[in-house]
């Protein structure tokens, strides 16, 4: 928080006239990596944050699963519905693309409340 104050409040490298025309004038990523040597934690955030591809195709893809959900057969869906469905086959697509690549599961295994397992009672079964 230190190093965001002192970027905000223009002290040290930030305080002068050129190092703030060179930021209208240069690439972030260059400025970050030139002048952002006083604040190296802050410096890697914004060079991380500058990296990440800017695209759309993230949200065009969710739309697209989104209209396949809710189709005009199903134009009853409530909203809140829809949102759900498209998150639970998000979240089943990158489960399956997980376990494509190799990934495993880690097993949470269940500890019982009996000693015995293999009892069961009838009475309990009953409805």
């Amino acid at each position: 928080m230190m190093q965001l104050a002192h970027y905000q409040d223009k002290e040290g490298v930030f305080g002068k006239q050129f190092v703030r025309s060179h930021a209208k004038e240069m690439p972030p990523a260059k400025w970050w990596d030139k002048y952002g040597k006083a604040v190296p934690i802050l410096c890697s955030v914004a060079c991380s944050v500058l990296a990440q591809p800017v695209c759309a195709s993230a949200a065009e893809r969710n739309w697209s699963i989104y209209g396949s959900i809710k189709s005009e057969r199903r134009t009853r869906l409530k909203h809140i519905t829809s949102d759900r469905l498209v998150f639970c086959h998000e979240a089943l697509h990158l489960r399956l693309k997980l376990r494509k690549s190799g990934y495993k599961e880690p097993t949470v295994k269940w500890e019982s409340d009996s000693d015995d397992d293999d009892s069961s009672d009838e009475e309990d079964l009953k409805c």
